[in-house]
């Protein structure tokens, strides 16, 4: 027996990304691919401009930051420091020697430093020069570092600087115009003739709490997005099987469960790393949960117009209202562009959770909260209308495609000499809706059409069309026409 020849395995001919038949496609998807590179590059630049400028030079603006001077002293000294300071265009000075309370002051959002000469100032001074004694006075730098670490750190280092570079002047005026004992007086203290105390009246014990007012926002944000993704992913396989008004409730439901599990979770890792609210628990993990429920509303809407496109959008969005926030650096230091953030709510979430954690500058805490309930309601009904008339859009398509299938099949029958009677054509139109609608509701597109009962309404017309070829073959065969 002759053995069978070996089989030969042809290679599948593929022709190259030049040949004529591909090349448009070659290119079509090449420049899909350099589209989609471009619209990363921009998305990765804005985000990284954004960001960094958010905290970029921030002593170029300090001109616009407020700085109270109390000049309690009203004489030599006291006078040229106060001249010395006004002169110069580091901040924005403001004269108040009415200011008796300067924590008082400050906690009313009166200024960011209170800088007070002491009375009795110059007097002193120049008893101590005489005497050779230590002078004790210093002027005192008075601010709140809970109402921003990151900007009183900046600020106060400035303002230091201006005091060292100020010292000079006042030293040369006191060598012209007092005679001195130079046996007993301490050169130090001729040299630098003004020294400076400070007072915190919110100290931020550890600097990274200031995360928890900051940073830990922008991680709300993003756990909003997964908390919606999961909800999405839950509530799909629901639809056409229950009304829809319980899949709303059930959706609703699990939002304020999901935000206010993780709003609770944020919290008590806050106190695990040691915090000390200035106002309770409780309160931070309420004030966390409004935050959360309102980015989950706000991102709810993103999701619905931009679809696919979420993946690329809600990366800006999240940058944008974190570099706009003042979480980075108030908006003092910086241009003013980011000042738009004031319009957005994670602006006024940074701004809470300050006074909250901190107790800092709580004037406008009722503001700040009202903010939050609005963007909450207005995004809670905006995405409740859409969701109710998207899935009237949808069940009326499914009213749209269920009476083309009557009409094909009308055809059809019309074609072989059999039709469909009005009786009929109403009882399968109304097998596809729920059993407490009627035809007039069909009609006006206003009824409850689920995917299930559209299935089983077509497989119902099949076996009616099976049934009617063969009332006709039968006819045929009797020399009947069955009308």
């Amino acid at each position: 027996m002759q053995a069978p020849p070996p089989i030969i395995w042809r290679e599948t001919y593929y022709p190259h990304i030049f040949h004529k038949e591909i090349r448009r496609d070659v290119f079509k998807t090449c420049g899909c691919g350099v589209l989609i590179t471009i619209g990363i590059l921009i998305i990765c630049l804005s985000i990284i401009s954004m960001q960094l400028g958010a905290s970029w030079n921030p002593t170029g603006y300090t001109s616009n930051v407020d700085i109270a001077i109390v000049n309690n002293d009203q004489n030599t000294i006291g006078n040229t420091l106060q001249g010395a300071l006004m002169n110069t265009t580091v901040f924005n000075w403001k004269l108040d020697n009415s200011i008796t309370n300067p924590p008082q002051f400050i906690q009313n959002a009166g200024s960011w430093v209170v800088l007070t000469i002491p009375a009795n100032f110059t007097k002193n001074y120049y008893a101590s020069l005489q005497l050779g004694a230590p002078y004790k006075q210093s002027v005192v730098l008075t601010y709140d570092q809970g109402r921003h670490f990151n900007g009183i750190s900046v600020i106060t280092r400035v303002l230091q600087a201006v005091l060292i570079l100020i010292n000079k002047g006042v030293a040369f005026k006191t060598l012209s115009t007092v005679p001195l004992n130079t046996s007993r007086v301490d050169m130090s203290v001729l040299r630098s003739p003004i020294s400076f105390s400070e007072v915190n009246i919110n100290p931020v014990s550890k600097s990274g709490l200031d995360n928890a007012c900051s940073l830990c926002l922008m991680y709300l944000f993003l756990l909003s997005i997964a908390g919606l993704l999961f909800s999405l992913i839950l509530y799909l396989p629901l639809i056409g099987k229950i009304p829809t008004w319980q899949i709303f409730l059930l959706r609703k439901t699990y939002d304020l469960i999901n935000t206010f599990v993780v709003s609770c979770g944020i919290a008590v890792v806050l106190v695990w790393f040691g915090a000390e609210f200035k106002y309770t628990f409780w309160a931070y993990w309420m004030f966390m949960w409004l935050v959360m429920f309102c980015y989950f509303h706000i991102m709810e809407l993103v999701i619905m117009i931009m679809r696919t496109y979420t993946v690329f959008v809600s990366p800006i969005i999240m940058i944008f209202m974190f570099a706009t926030s003042a979480a980075v650096m108030p908006n003092e230091l910086q241009s003013p562009f980011y000042s738009v953030g004031r319009g957005f709510p994670m602006y006024h979430a940074v701004k809470a959770a300050r006074h909250i954690l901190f107790g800092s500058d709580g004037t406008e805490l009722g503001l700040n909260l009202g903010v939050l309930i609005i963007y909450s309601a207005f995004f809670f009904v905006v995405n409740s209308l859409l969701f109710f008339y998207g899935d009237y859009l949808r069940r009326k398509a499914a009213v749209k495609a269920a009476t083309k299938k009557v009409e094909d099949a009308n055809k059809i029958k019309s074609d072989t000499g059999t039709t469909i009677d009005h009786h009929d054509e109403h009882e399968l139109l109304e097998s596809t809706v729920d059993h407490d609608m009627t035809t007039d509701d069909l009609i006006s597109d206003t009824s409850v059409v689920r995917p299930a009962d559209i299935k089983r309404a077509l497989d119902a017309q099949d076996k009616k069309d099976e049934q009617t070829n063969a009332e006709v073959l039968e006819a045929v065969a009797q020399n009947a026409v069955v009308v």
